[in-house]
């Protein structure tokens, strides 16, 4: 297709009226990194007490989403679940613990045990010479 001098030099002064393409911003990732690092309390809090009074503070009537509750619902169960955590190895610590003192007192009554029966046997030996 060809066009006329008047043609040609009329679609060149359109062209410099166009908008210029934009340039390509180079901080998306910059700005998805700021808004994961400015996150709110709600979505980073792990105690169940804290979370749930984050929730109130954000809820002007007391209402929670759904999707908050049982993020809620989770943090309890997690915690619940270290508790339970926590007491089961203190219980295996506590019973190693007895074991070891009950091992302890059972070689002590065993020591007395002997001491008193080799005094028994001393002095039944006394006897036997007394008489003879």
């Amino acid at each position: 297709m060809s066009f006329d001098p008047h043609s040609f030099e009329r679609l060149r002064e359109l062209s410099r009226q166009l908008p210029q393409e934009l340039p390509i911003p180079n901080s998306p990732k910059k700005a998805k990194t700021q808004t994961r690092s400015k996150r709110h309390p709600i979505e980073t809090e792990e105690n169940p007490q804290d979370l749930f009074h984050e929730l109130m503070k954000a809820s002007p009537d007391g209402k929670v989403p759904q999707h908050l509750m049982n993020r809620l619902k989770r943090t309890e169960l997690n915690q619940l679940a270290q508790s339970n955590l926590n007491n089961t190895t203190s219980k295996v610590t506590r019973s190693e613990s007895n074991i070891n003192i009950s091992s302890q007192v059972n070689s002590t009554q065993k020591e007395e045990e002997d001491s008193l029966y080799l005094s028994f046997e001393r002095l039944l030996l006394e006897n036997e010479e007394d008489e003879i």
